[in-house]
């Protein structure tokens, strides 16, 4: 089962404008193969569930929050649901949430326009971790890991999920 489908050319649910994702951007987030995700529809929607209220609340949500209480089933890693303890991640962790946030971002790029895992972000840096920047070099939508280049970008995708999620004024 592969990504939800969306019409690149809908409008937001908020934002009006007619959204023109970039089709060689989609092409490489379609390229990867978000294999955990697609193993656990119950705990992909709610992570995105998490991520789309924190829209709507035009704020930003840390990486713990994001996964603290989700029983992840994915019997290709764990024989029983799993739960993430936030004080202790793993690195085999740390890669199933990337896959989770891979897809979500993906389906909202296409579908809207915006990386919705930037409003997901460390407990104490306050930004994207360092994979999320370097991914989005791997897609070229950033040029660099300049870090002014980086703030730039990452301010410019919160604003854009925030217009996504809050209504006009």
């Amino acid at each position: 089962m592969g990504p939800r489908q969306g019409r690149p050319d809908a409008p937001s649910r908020c934002n009006r404008k007619l959204m023109t994702p970039d089709p060689s951007i989609i092409r490489r987030m379609e390229a990867h193969e978000w294999r955990y995700s697609q193993e656990d529809p119950a705990a992909l929607e709610a992570l995105r569930f998490r991520i789309d209220q924190c829209g709507r609340r035009g704020a930003l949500i840390s990486y713990s929050d994001l996964v603290s209480g989700v029983e992840f089933r994915l019997p290709s890693l764990w024989p029983q649901p799993h739960s993430i303890d936030v004080h202790a991640w793993s690195g085999l962790e740390r890669k199933v949430i990337g896959d989770f946030l891979g897809c979500i971002t993906t389906d909202s790029y296409r579908q809207h326009d915006f990386m919705a895992s930037a409003l997901v972000v460390g407990k104490h840096e306050d930004h994207p971790s360092d994979h999320f920047f370097e991914w989005m070099e791997f897609l070229h939508v950033l040029p660099n890991l300049h870090p002014d280049t980086v703030l730039r970008f990452w301010v410019e995708q919160v604003r854009a999920a925030h217009r996504h999620y809050l209504p006009p004024r």
